[in-house]
């Protein structure tokens, strides 16, 4: 294994288990550890910034043997086991990101390992959480079908959630609090994501940035409708990507994506989702094969948890 592999994994682990042995002392009093297990089919799988999103699905099947089908698949399946107190999780990921219906195509195949760890900062004397760290490390081999290419990534990221304090510091959590006035006519949330990922092709660590923006639109006819405030939503998305330890071959400009379209909610998770979205997206995503570029797409959008 070469140099820059071992660096970024034992960094990745170093993170992991420091902090963990920094939050180990807030649970010894807990009552015992649950497993969960669980299924996820979200857009991907790098972070929990990502596994929030939704899967993208489009397919063109024409009837004739001189034009070949066309797709859009941004989608991950991942089936994984977890703890209710202590929040760690081990998952197996399989994921497909793939667009033909663009000028410079894209076919990226991914399957890997992740590991999840949420680490939790409490008040004392009160022992409610007044910070949330959600923290993920994934390795992934990818295969680029378009550039016949292969490689390992490890992937680093987390994000924060304050919970004391300003209601607007919380990531995914709506406001205004739902009531009377300006909360009727829209509400928003914001989400986030810090972190490194490795590139094995090309022995280079880049440094991420990813930022949300969500506007839901009208959150007094969505609770009449579906008893909840996201069935319109205009959403943008800013995805940062730098060179931070060598130099990566590839494209890698920003991207940003705004995107509007109705959200339906189903099951009794209220996080699992189903909608119609569209997209204007402009830039690339060196991690999925996505090189630079400026496209439009009206897709279906799902996701999918399953406890």
């Amino acid at each position: 294994m070469k140099s820059h592999n071992i660096l970024f994994i034992t960094l990745a682990f170093t993170v992991l288990l420091s902090i963990s042995s920094t939050s180990a002392q807030s649970h010894q009093n807990q009552p015992r550890d649950s497993v969960i297990f669980k299924l996820t089919i979200a857009k991907a799988s790098d972070n929990d910034f990502t596994k929030g999103q939704s899967a993208e699905f489009i397919g063109t099947f024409p009837s004739s043997d001189t034009v070949s089908n066309s797709w859009l698949t941004n989608a991950f399946i991942e089936t994984s086991v977890g703890t209710a107190i202590s929040r760690w999780s081990f998952g197996l990921t399989a994921e497909l990101h793939r667009n033909t219906l663009i000028e410079k195509k894209q076919d990226v195949r991914q399957f890997g390992v992740s590991v999840g760890k949420v680490f939790v900062l409490q008040r004392e004397p009160i022992g409610s959480s007044s910070l949330e760290m959600p923290v993920t490390l994934n390795f992934k081999k990818s295969e680029d079908k378009i550039k016949d290419t292969e490689e390992l990534q490890a992937i680093l990221g987390l994000s924060f959630d304050r919970y004391v304090g300003a209601q607007v510091f919380r990531t995914k959590s709506l406001f205004p609090a739902y009531g009377k006035g300006l909360p009727q006519v829209f509400m928003f949330s914001h989400n986030h994501n810090f972190g490194l990922a490795y590139l094995g092709g090309e022995n280079a660590v880049l440094g991420q940035f990813d930022f949300e923006f969500n506007l839901f639109l009208l959150p007094i006819l969505s609770d009449l409708w579906v008893e909840r405030f996201d069935l319109f939503k205009a959403q943008f998305s800013y995805n940062g990507r730098n060179e931070f330890i060598g130099d990566a071959n590839r494209d890698l400009n920003s991207q940003f994506n705004f995107q509007v379209g109705i959200n339906l909610p189903f099951g009794s998770d209220d996080q699992n989702s189903l909608g119609i979205a569209h997209d204007w997206i402009n830039g690339a995503d060196p991690l999925k094969g996505l090189d630079d570029q400026q496209y439009r797409t009206l897709s279906v959008k799902a996701k999918i948890i399953i406890k």
